[in-house]
């Protein structure tokens, strides 16, 4: 309970340490149950890889796309695994592999559906709403997210490249160095993989880029889009395509500061 303390979180973690499995244990405890404060579940994962063990990763494994958990806390286990990747500890690179198919296909889903509010926003003006427009960032923003997550399991499963710094080319506004970085995908990548990769980071329009990717377009109407949103883990893009489907049909009516100030309430919240 003291993790979220961080004058004595340090002291903790190397008595938890020294207690060896039961301190371990008690960790796992935490990392599995519901009622861990938020504050201190998203410090157990580094803690875990404290133990520098072949236990620990296991137990960090475990939880590697486990969607229960906050997506903060599940990138708290990415990092955590990276600090036992340091230490050149094996790690199991089948679950790694499984882990990398979800976010990639997370990535393809959440591109998926930014295309199909797009067009549909194209389609039908009055669509394109405060809610809309925040849903569009929040989809953004995941998306990069979800490809950070990507590159991190990529040093997991080859901790000899440095793909932090393949990331950060990818990135770049210097079309020589994107080139370079998308040459090193190609070459440490099965074909598909970095197809997909390459294609979700690519320059054009959502479509475009869905396609690149390997991905379908989402083939629903408007409503059934939104209907899809809500069923999401994400309690923020829940609440988002809810508003949104709320306001396009004239539910409460909200004046147009109401609509702002929950569309904002929501931005602070993801």
């Amino acid at each position: 309970q003291h993790l979220g303390d961080r004058e004595i979180r340090a002291v903790l973690r190397r008595a938890l340490v020294e207690r060896g499995r039961r301190g371990l244990d008690a960790l796992g405890e935490a990392l599995r149950d519901p009622a861990t404060p938020p504050q201190v579940l998203r410090h157990v994962p580094q803690s875990i890889a404290r133990f520098g063990s072949h236990e620990a990763a296991r137990l960090l494994l475990a939880h590697l796309n486990d969607g229960r958990l906050p997506g903060i806390v599940r990138f708290k286990v990415l990092r955590g695994l990276g600090t036992l990747a340091d230490t050149a500890l094996p790690l199991d690179g089948g679950v790694i592999r499984t882990a990398g198919e979800a976010s990639l296909e997370r990535t393809r889903k959440l591109l998926r559906w930014q295309e199909a509010l797009e067009r549909g926003a194209h389609e039908r003006p009055e669509r394109d709403t405060s809610a809309h427009w925040l849903l569009l960032e929040m989809l953004q923003d995941k998306q990069r997210l979800a490809l950070q997550r990507i590159f991190r399991m990529l040093y997991l499963l080859n901790p000899d490249e440095d793909f932090r710094r393949i990331w950060q080319g990818l990135q770049s506004g210097y079309q020589r160095v994107r080139a370079s970085s998308a040459e090193l995908v190609e070459n440490l990548l099965p074909h598909p993989h970095a197809k997909a990769i390459l294609g979700l980071v690519s320059a054009g329009t959502p479509g475009e880029r869905l396609e690149a990717s390997g991905g379908q377009p989402f083939d629903g109407d408007y409503a059934e889009l939104l209907a899809e949103i809500q069923r999401d883990r994400s309690d923020t893009l829940r609440g988002l395509a809810a508003y949104h489907a709320a306001e396009l049909v004239g539910l409460d009516a909200p004046s147009a500061a109401a609509r702002r100030d929950v569309a904002s309430e929501h931005l602070l919240q993801r």
